[in-house]
Parts: structure tokens; sequence; C-alpha cells
């Protein structure tokens, strides 16, 4: 068997603490008047934790602390590390890459450190995490990311070989086996 462990997740701007996936770009725009969440999220004040992503993340705890006695798939919406963010130049390469929103600086809103923390601590293969709709399979310091966008149908005309492929894929099945190969591993420093 699998066990299939769902990590409830929010991201982490840079002013709210040292789990925020940011990075710097130039020219951005820090208010992000072009977030829609910025327009339709509003958080009652927070009293058990200082930030949704710290609220979310303490919901995880109970699954987080408990053992396992099979494999663990864990999955996020937001994204678990600030490496995942950007294409790798194996993923570049052959492509012209252009930056539609210049202002826009998705690492403010990307995902917050502490999910990596959790899906370590659980001891995942393989995490699944979505938000970005970029297509992504890395390993990582041991762990298999994946994402694996479908796409709005603008997104879809747009996107072309392992950028987009069409209906579900196989990550992994009951003998072991994980799916089509990741790209390199990739250790941290």
């Amino acid at each position: 068997g699998v066990w299939i462990v769902p990590l409830f997740s929010w991201y982490m701007q840079p002013e709210e603490g040292a789990g925020s996936l940011f990075v710097e770009k130039p020219g951005e725009d820090p208010t992000l008047s072009m977030w829609s969440d910025h327009h339709f999220t509003s958080w009652p004040p927070m009293v058990t934790a200082p930030t949704a992503a710290e609220f979310f993340l303490g919901l995880n705890e109970h699954h987080v602390n408990r053992a396992y006695d099979a494999p663990v798939i864990s999955f996020s919406h937001f994204l678990p590390r600030t490496e995942l963010i950007y294409s790798t130049p194996e993923e570049r390469r052959g492509r012209v890459l252009t930056d539609p929103y210049p202002q826009f600086n998705f690492s403010r809103v990307a995902g917050c450190l502490g999910i990596d923390t959790q899906v370590r601590r659980l001891g995942a293969i393989i995490h699944i995490y979505g938000h970005q709709h970029r297509n992504r399979n890395r390993v990582i310091d041991g762990v298999r990311y994946i994402s694996h966008c479908l796409g709005y149908p603008r997104e879809r005309q747009h996107l072309s070989g392992d950028q987009f492929v069409q209906g579900p894929a196989l990550i992994y099945d009951l003998s072991g086996v994980q799916g089509p190969a990741a790209h390199r591993e990739v250790r941290s420093e």
C-alpha cells in the first residue's frame, strides 16, 4: 500500500517571516496589486498562529506526528521549496522564456518552507504540489517533487512538450515504480 497525506498550506510573504520562498525581482510591485488574493481573501484575527501559513501548517501536525506503515506521498496546493519556482537549464533548453508580468513577483505568494519541513518529517517519498501552473518533476535531497499542471484553457494553447501533458499522470504504482523519470537529483546546500 501507500499513504496519501494531504497538507493544508498557504504562502508566507517575506514580511511575515523567514519561512517565505521570496526571491527579489527587479522592478516588481511589492504591493501585489494585481494578485487577486489581496482583493478576495480576508482573514479573521489570527489567534492560534501569527500568519495564515503557520495556521495551516498547525492543522497538519496530527498527520505529521503519526507513524506510517507504508510509503508516504504528500500533497499541498502551495510550493514547499524555492528551487521549484524556477525552471532548470535542462527544462529551459530550446525554449524562449518571456515574463508576461514583469511587475509581478510570484515568489511572494508561492508557498512556504514549513511545508517542506513537514514533507520531510512525514518521510514522504513523493510530494505533489500545484499553484504555479508549471510542470516540475525533480528529486531534491531524496524527495521527488511533482507539479503536473492541467492548466487553464488559455494556458493549454501555449504550452507544449513536457510543459503540458494532457490528463492524469502515473506517479507511483503499488510495485513501487514512480512513473516517468524525474529530472536529475538535486542536493540543496
